[in-house]
């Protein structure tokens, strides 16, 4: 998820983005799936330096069920949004995680 989650406030959610590229580092591909109500995406993506992390961007429309894009069986999924994340994890039965808790994903081993 974008909004709430990666960006809080207009900024970069710094400890999201560590996750994002120990994932890089451990070659992870990084979906981002978002009902971002952003008019260009992609260039909000540019203007906060993020848009080349992601592997796949997948933008939908506010009814769109972001369960409905996540293929993997091995994926987690990081949304601030309760119901989102309960349905994808009633749905695909995979982990599912609220960006507060981001630290437990995070390896502190270089």
């Amino acid at each position: 998820d974008l909004d709430d989650t990666i960006i809080t406030k207009m900024k970069v959610n710094v400890e999201i983005i560590s996750y994002l590229y120990q994932c890089i580092n451990n070659s992870v591909k990084i979906v981002l799936i978002t009902k971002s109500l952003e008019n260009d995406l992609f260039s909000f993506l540019a203007k906060m330096k993020i848009k080349d992390i992601f592997d796949e961007i997948i933008w939908l429309k506010e009814e769109d069920s972001k369960a409905n894009y996540i293929q993997e069986g091995n994926a987690i999924f990081i949304d601030d949004s309760f119901t989102q994340r309960e349905e994808v994890r009633s749905k695909k039965g995979i982990a599912v995680f609220d960006p507060s808790m981001i630290e437990v994903l995070i390896e502190n081993e270089m």
